[in-house]
């Protein structure tokens, strides 16, 4: 399925662009028109929305998912009448997609559809957790303190994700400016080097020689290797893609010492999380749960997600499937146990949440302090190594002409 933007006219007079996934633009271009509108343009996007971004899931970024809630709430506590409400969220700054999809909304409620139903039609913009969360609210009657509980949701769920952007901004910093130091060496300093020495016609050490050599075959090379770099970076991609792909890359982030526990740590967190949310807005255990693994972008820990499930539907308790599975920590698992016994479910997934978030800023903060001196002792040995390989011979002439 390809990524096609569509200009289009509505019946009512109104040319929007839409975003649709088709096997071709002509089976697309068919089935707009059998839905009433006039296809002017229908072209293929570029790029993939998902590639650059995280807007493979939403079409908007997530400050304006946020802000969108936080003014739906706010008409909704208002008590404004529903389209009226709609007509106020379109900001002037929007795109003219954004603009369409919301005034498709407000046409999909007006002709008697729910708020939900009117959402999932457009998962690009509404994510299938924010659409059921909606549905559940909607069900219970009580929507605002719904979109309310899934603000908070949300609010922590962006904070965890600062932390570790955060925990790694520093050493990605290093290595990167240590690279950019690399590259000006290679490209303007050591090139210089080499002409002496060719000049003087001096016996170089094996250290040099090393250096010299790799060196020159950088700035000889460097389209050739970035062309291969290119290819393998594709080739990466494409095999990511695939289920065998994305599974063994899963299984390996998993698995990585230190890293690995992080990644597991960062899972159960986000998935007890959400599982809360949904719990607290009226759905079922199952349903909630099924939800919540969307959120864990990883098929071993979703895999594993789906057999507790399964064991809960065969008639199992929740506490007995994770134990049975070592999917959570003990300590994780007898918490869930204890809230399942006493029906305080949602408030357990909450705290087992709460306490592993705190365990994971604890370790971060243990690893970047960590990281910062082996990255700079690294630096040193990369830098000063080339240093000292490109000043032996001139040490060396030095010491003979004493």
């Amino acid at each position: 399925m390809a990524l096609f933007v569509c200009k289009v006219g509505t019946p009512d007079g109104r040319v929007i662009v839409r975003y649709c996934k088709a096997r071709n633009r002509f089976e697309l271009q068919e089935s707009l028109e059998e839905e009433g509108y006039c296809v002017f343009k229908v072209r293929r996007a570029l790029f993939s929305l998902s590639f650059f971004t995280d807007r493979g899931k939403r079409c908007w970024s997530s400050h304006r998912f946020l802000l969108f809630n936080q003014e739906l709430l706010a008409l909704l506590r208002s008590g404004m009448p529903i389209l009226e409400i709609l007509d106020s969220l379109v900001q002037e700054n929007d795109s003219s997609s954004t603009k369409a999809v919301l005034l498709d909304i407000k046409e999909a409620v007006q002709g008697g559809a729910s708020l939900s139903e009117a959402f999932s039609a457009f998962p690009l913009f509404f994510p299938n957790l924010y659409v059921s969360t909606i549905a559940a609210g909607e069900k219970t009657g009580d929507l605002p303190q719904t979109i309310l509980r899934y603000l908070a949701y949300q609010k922590r769920f962006a904070r965890v994700r600062e932390r570790l952007k955060s925990a790694a901004f520093y050493p990605l910093f290093l290595l990167a400016a240590t690279f950019g130091v690399l590259l000006f060496m290679i490209f303007f300093v050591i090139p210089s080097f080499m002409q002496i020495y060719a000049d003087a016609q001096v016996s170089l050490p094996w250290l040099t020689r090393l250096v010299l050599g790799m060196a020159s075959f950088v700035t000889r090379g460097w389209i050739f290797i970035l062309v291969v770099l290119c290819l393998i970076a594709w080739v990466l991609r494409w095999f990511i893609k695939k289920p065998n792909g994305r599974a063994l890359l899963d299984t390996v982030l998993i698995n990585m010492p230190i890293i690995g526990i992080l990644f597991r740590m960062s899972g159960m967190v986000n998935f007890c999380r959400t599982t809360a949310t949904i719990l607290a807005s009226g759905l079922p255990l199952v349903e909630a749960m099924n939800l919540a693994s969307g959120v864990l972008n990883n098929l071993i820990l979703q895999h594993g997600i789906s057999t507790v499930v399964s064991s809960v539907n065969e008639g199992d308790t929740l506490g007995n499937a994770l134990q049975s599975n070592r999917l959570f920590p003990p300590v994780a698992t007898r918490m869930i146990a204890t809230g399942e016994k006493t029906g305080t479910l949602a408030q357990m997934f909450e705290e087992v949440s709460d306490y592993y978030e705190t365990d994971i800023d604890t370790r971060l903060e243990r690893l970047a302090s960590l990281a910062e001196p082996l990255i700079l002792l690294f630096v040193g040995i990369v830098i000063g190594g080339i240093v000292v390989a490109i000043y032996l011979p001139i040490f060396q002439l030095a010491g003979t002409v004493r």
